[in-house]
Parts: C-alpha cells; sequence; structure tokens
C-alpha cells in the first residue's frame, strides 16, 4: 500500500493483513458459455496465471 507524505509516497507492508489476497477468477453467464463453448480453453491460460502479487501488482499500475 502506497501512502503519500507531503510529496513523498512510502511503500508500507501489510503486516497486519488487513487486505485480502485477491482470487481472480474468469466469470461469465450460462448464455456466454453455450454460445461460445471455445471461450473455456481461450480463457484457461488467464486462469492459471492470475495470483495475488499479479493482480496487485496490475492494480498498482492503474493510476486512477
Amino acid at each position: 500500500m502506497d501512502v503519500a507524505v507531503g510529496f513523498a509516497t512510502v511503500n508500507l507492508e501489510d503486516d497486519e493483513q488487513l487486505f485480502t489476497p485477491y482470487k481472480a477468477a474468469v466469470s461469465m453467464t450460462p448464455g456466454i458459455y453455450e454460445q461460445y463453448p471455445e471461450i473455456e480453453e481461450i480463457l484457461q491460460p488467464l486462469a492459471n496465471n492470475l495470483n495475488s502479487d499479479i493482480m496487485h501488482e496490475l492494480i498498482f499500475q492503474v493510476d486512477v
């Protein structure tokens, strides 16, 4: 977690584990799966590779 102190940014560790790990999952409606059954095979590599560390890094890269 980054905390802005004045103009400096300090990176804090979540040693209390206040932020839960991300459990990334591919989700779709049954209609989409029925219309595009090949989507399961297409998305499987994504589902296999997303983990908490990657999700944290991706979210860190987004500047809202």
